[in-house]
Formats: structure tokens, sequence, C-alpha cells
């Protein structure tokens, strides 16, 4: 047992116990009313290790300290130390009074005496059936809660320390975000495994050996601690706040995560669940939404790309016919002619390869860009323009260099417009056969 407690005022130097008073009081008053219980609870335990020759280590001096001072209501305070108490020393070995006791203690409690009433009542025959049937169902209900003692030992020590870890998180987030603000964690002494004195060395180590969590579990709790601010993270870790929760909010917008920090400051974890589940269900929708649309995207930048390889292919052709050209009988001034065209035309293919190949690229990394949520909303929008920018110069240097180009046929061609015509004169044509016989 590592027991090093003597003075039960030392139990206030405790850094658990310090953060749960911190926790809880609200003013200095408050903090002072939480010191005194604090103290009485280990002078309490410190009485009964003597009484039940059982001896309590450090550890669980600092959990029962920390039991009592866990709300501001004297009732609840002293209940909650004495099933504390209870989980150690058992129900026999912890004085049934000790709550009302403690708790009409902590109140100031005074009993008022009636004036003229008699210090001995008179017991009667009638009062002395009641009596009987009081002490029988006192005794039901004494071994019903016998019965339950093992219960009710894994409930308090279940309570406490869910408590004390809640306390704790929030005390290793503080100390994480201080110290490592101040480097002040470097040469540190500390024990390790074997007993030998060794010195931190760095921050991951500090986080290791002096907090008891890996450092990146210490970030997430000043994350955490950040991004709600004190306040508002201790009523998010009495509501019961996990990892993922904490995750999906920072996940959310700012407006959004406005809406979530309200419903937290109301301590009301049903409120932040529904919020947060009708936002989950609402970006579930905007993903498969965007998804839809990539996949639309990835099919049309598919298609670009059968084009390319298309339009190679003719290069490749267009270049094969110039070979055979090239084959004909020798003439000095027709194979120059023919080197130049060859020439000129491989040129050409090749800034044309290129430059299809650079519009593919682009297109991809604007769809790559629009359909990333993480990217803002603004660069979505200077995705679009850069094409929309592209587009305004490809039509710019065609009228410089005199290109004629008629996008209109190349979406819908003539023979395409005929057709669509005459289908529409078919329509209305039948449209005017069938309404005599509609009349």
């Amino acid at each position: 047992m590592d027991r090093t407690l003597t003075d039960p005022k030392a139990i206030l130097d405790f850094v658990s116990v310090q953060s749960a008073i911190d926790f809880t009081a609200t003013t200095d008053a408050e903090r002072g009313e939480l010191q005194e219980r604090a103290v009485a609870a280990v002078t309490m335990a410190i009485q009964l290790e003597d009484q039940n020759t059982k001896a309590l280590s450090d550890e669980a001096l600092g959990i029962i300290a920390t039991a009592v001072v866990g709300g501001m209501n004297a009732k609840d305070a002293a209940l909650a130390g004495y099933q504390t108490l209870v989980s150690y020393f058992g129900s026999t070995g912890v004085p049934d009074q000790l709550p009302t006791t403690w708790a009409k203690s902590w109140n100031n409690w005074k009993e008022e005496k009636q004036p003229g009433s008699p210090l001995i009542p008179e017991i009667t025959k009638e009062r002395g059936t009641e009596l009987v049937q009081v002490q029988n169902t006192a005794a039901a209900v004494d071994q019903a809660v016998m019965d339950a003692e093992e219960v009710h030992k894994a409930l308090g020590r279940i309570e406490g320390l869910e408590f004390l870890r809640r306390v704790g998180d929030v005390a290793i987030a503080q100390v994480f975000a201080e110290v490592r603000k101040s480097k002040k964690y470097k040469g540190l002494p500390y024990k390790d495994e074997d007993g030998n004195i060794r010195h931190v060395e760095d921050f991951k180590e500090f986080c290791k050996v002096k907090l008891g969590k890996s450092y990146t579990r210490c970030y997430e709790l000043s994350q955490n601690l950040t991004m709600l601010g004190t306040d508002l993270y201790e009523s998010a870790e009495r509501i019961g706040f996990r990892a993922m929760d904490y995750r999906a909010l920072k996940a959310l917008p700012p407006e959004e995560q406005a809406v979530i920090k309200e419903a937290i400051a109301s301590e009301s974890k049903d409120q932040v669940v529904d919020i947060l589940q009708d936002m989950a269900a609402r970006h579930q929708t905007e993903k498969e939404a965007a998804k839809r649309e990539k996949d639309d995207m990835s099919a049309d930048l598919e298609a670009r790309s059968k084009l390319l390889a298309d339009k190679a292919e003719r290069l490749e052709e267009t270049e094969g016919e110039l070979f055979k050209l090239k084959s004909l009988p020798p003439n000095a001034n027709l194979e120059l002619k023919l080197a130049r065209e060859e020439e000129a035309v491989k040129a050409l293919d090749q800034v044309f390869v290129s430059g299809l190949a650079g519009l593919n690229a682009l297109f991809m990394q604007v769809d790559a860009i629009i359909c990333n949520e993480d990217v803002a909303l603004h660069t979505k929008q200077y995705a679009v323009q850069t094409v929309q920018m592209l587009c305004q110069d490809v039509q710019q240097n065609l009228a410089n260099y005199g290109i004629p180009v008629d996008f209109e046929e190349i979406v819908t061609p003539a023979w395409m417009r005929g057709t669509a015509k005459a289908d529409l004169e078919a329509g209305r044509t039948e449209a005017t056969h069938e309404s005599p016989e509609s009349d």
C-alpha cells in the first residue's frame, strides 16, 4: 500500500481533490465549505481505519474526499461519501447515522425543540404496538440493504471513479496547454519501472509519465478545451460527451457549432444528441448528393479521355499517310515539302496532345476541389471561375487568330437540329389530327 498522508488537512494538496473543488465551487465561500467537507470525510476515514483494522491508500483517501465535493447539495454529498466509505469498510464498518450527521453539520442544521414537550414521552399500549411494527420494518430494510451491499459498493466506486475521470480530463487538458507553452517539462525527474531516476527529455515523455496519457490523447483533450472554453468543456463532460461527440462537433461549420454550444450550456444531453443526429443525417444526404455529382463528373472525364484517344488514333493515321507520300519516287522538292509537312504536323500533334492532357488534368483537379468536403466554399468558387476564365481566353484567342469555330454546330449539329424540327412538326401535326377526336 502506498500511504504517505497522516494529516487530514493534507488531502487539500492532492491535485485531484483541488480540481474537483474548483470544478464544483463557483464562489470562495463554496470553495471553503467544500474544503471543510473533504477534510471531515478524510478524518472519518482515518478513524474508521482504526476501528476496522484496515488501512487505506492515499488514492483511496483521495477518492473519498472527491466523493463529498461533487456537488453543493449537502444531503447528496453526505450520501455519496457514505456510499464510498461503505465500499471500502462494508456496511457494518460505517456508522448508520453518518450521512444524517454530515448533512446536518454541512447545512449548519440546528434542531429546534418544541416548548412544553416532555423529555421522555409516555409509551401507551397502542404506541408500543406501533414501535414494534416500526422496528420490524427497520429490520427488513436493513436486511434488504445488506443483501444489496455488493451492488452499492460497485456503484459507489463507479460513480466516484467516473467523477474523478471527468475532473482529471479537465485538469490534464489545462496542464497540457500550460506546460506545453511554458516548456517547463524538460528535465523533470521521475522513477521508471525499474525504480531508476530518469529525467523528462521531451513533451511526449512528459505526457506519458506525468499526465498518465499518450501525447495524442492529451492533445485531443486540450483541443476540446480550446474549442469549447473551460465552462462549456466542463458542462460537456458533465453531460457525458464522448470522444466521438467532440470529433463530430469539430467537423461542423462555425454556425452549427454555435447551436451545439448553446445546447451544451443548458446541460441538456438529450437536446445535444438530437441536434447532432439531425445534423449528421443532413450531412449524410449532402454527402450522397456530392458523391452522385462526382460520379457524373467522373463519367464525363472518362468520355473526354476516350475522345483524346480517338483523336490520337486519327493523328497517327495522318502520320501514316504522310509516310506513304514520303515513300513515293525520289523528288527533292517533293521530299523537302513532305518533310516540312511531317515536321509541322508532328509539332502540332505534340502541342495538341499536350494541351488536351493539360485540360484533362485541370478538369480533374477542379473536380477534386469541388467534391472535397474539407475545402472551403470560396476555394470551390475560385476553381469554377478558373474554368470560366479559360473558356473566355480560348474564345478571345480564336478571335485574335481568326480561327472560325461554330460552337453551336459542335454542340448541336445541323442534322440534329433538323431532326428535332421534324419531330416537333410531326408532334404538332399529330396533335392537330387528334384534337377533333378529343372534342
